[in-house]
């Protein structure tokens, strides 16, 4: 008890110094405990900012992500085939999870081979002279990602034979017809014959920010339902061929932590690697990737520029620290001496500085 009562004493006696000594520790802690906090708000505003960059310079938007494969059945048959694209159907669905990142937008858009067509009124001289192909395409949503100019969209439930299409401008001038009126597509080897109503126009629609679809880039399709698409062409073997298939995401890029970059670029070495020759000839397209890896060497410069920067704060406050705690020593070497005087050992001395440093 007598030591701790010396202790309350010496304390009160060098109260100022105390509470400098004090005050230097708190600065020193707070100092270090916040040096992560800062760097890593630092980094996390420049990784935002380069993909920010990338929408800017190249209006792209950064969490998009594209993968586009070519269907090639090969060797394998139309059962397998069709479990291939499903198994691969399931693996987009979930690319979300796996790279931890909210989906703002989702599609799926599939394509059959070409083939050319003739207006079913049209006159023998049109049938030799014209050269127009097309082929069938659709996408997920199909009526709130286009933007109708004239006409309707079409029917999904119609069951005569008949496929309804929307279609660009550009295309309808090539077919040389207007709107409401058929064409014909003839196998050569089965002389069966596909029908096509073209029933309106459709343009890419402004309002859909995160889709970046442009149905001018595929001028010569027919655009049909996705659901009558998945019927005909995908669950059961036709005439015409399901030629590719491709996926396309705009994920939360706002979402994304420094902390889950490693994460980020091997999702999508794993995505191009699932698709390397799964089903055909195919690319995945995810342009963030870039800026996140000239981020990764932006990063080690800017960790050595924080420390250059906190290194003389830091050396200054240890300097502080030392100056005032030589400074109470100093002033109680003669009490020091005392307690040597009287028996006291230097671990005991060593334990009343210790707590009065505490």
């Amino acid at each position: 008890m007598a030591l701790w009562t010396m202790i309350f004493r010496k304390m009160a006696k060098n109260r100022w110094l105390q509470l400098n000594l004090w005050f230097g520790l708190t600065i020193c802690v707070a100092l270090f405990s916040s040096m992560p906090l800062y760097s890593h708000a630092i980094l996390q505003r420049t990784l935002t900012k380069e993909l920010q960059q990338l929408q800017k310079d190249q209006n792209i938007y950064p969490g998009y992500i594209r993968a586009a494969t070519s269907v090639s059945p090969g060797e394998r048959t139309f059962d397998q085939t069709r479990n291939m694209i499903a198994q691969a159907d399931r693996y987009m669905e979930n690319a979300p999870r796996r790279f931890g990142l909210d989906a703002q937008s989702y599609l799926v858009s599939r394509s059959t081979q070409s083939f050319r067509v003739f207006p079913a009124d049209g006159s023998e001289r049109e049938l030799k002279e014209m050269n127009v192909s097309g082929s069938f395409r659709t996408l997920t949503d199909l009526e709130k990602r286009v933007r109708l100019i004239d006409g309707r969209f079409p029917d999904p439930g119609r069951s005569d034979g008949v496929y309804e299409a929307v279609v660009t401008q550009k295309f309808i001038i090539d077919l040389k017809r207007d709107l409401d009126h058929e064409f014909v597509y003839t196998n050569k080897d089965t002389g069966e014959k596909i029908r096509v109503l073209v029933v309106g126009l459709v343009e890419s629609s402004p309002q859909n920010i995160y889709d970046q679809f442009n149905v001018e880039s595929y001028n010569s399709s027919f655009y049909i339902p996705f659901e009558r698409f998945e019927q005909d062409f995908v669950q059961k073997e036709s005439v015409l061929k399901l030629s590719s298939i491709t996926w396309q995401y705009s994920l939360d890029y706002e979402q994304l932590n420094i902390d889950d970059i490693a994460n980020f670029t091997g999702q999508s070495q794993a995505m191009t690697n699932y698709f390397t020759m799964r089903l055909g000839i195919a690319s995945v397209d995810i342009p963030a990737k870039n800026p996140i890896q000239s981020y990764t060497e932006k990063k080690e410069k800017l960790d050595i520029m924080l420390w250059s920067l906190y290194s003389p704060v830091m050396f200054m406050l240890a300097f502080y620290l030392y100056m005032a705690a030589n400074l109470i020593i100093e002033r109680q070497k003669t009490e020091i001496s005392v307690l040597r005087s009287r028996g006291a050992s230097r671990l005991q001395i060593m334990l009343v500085f210790t707590v009065e440093s505490v």
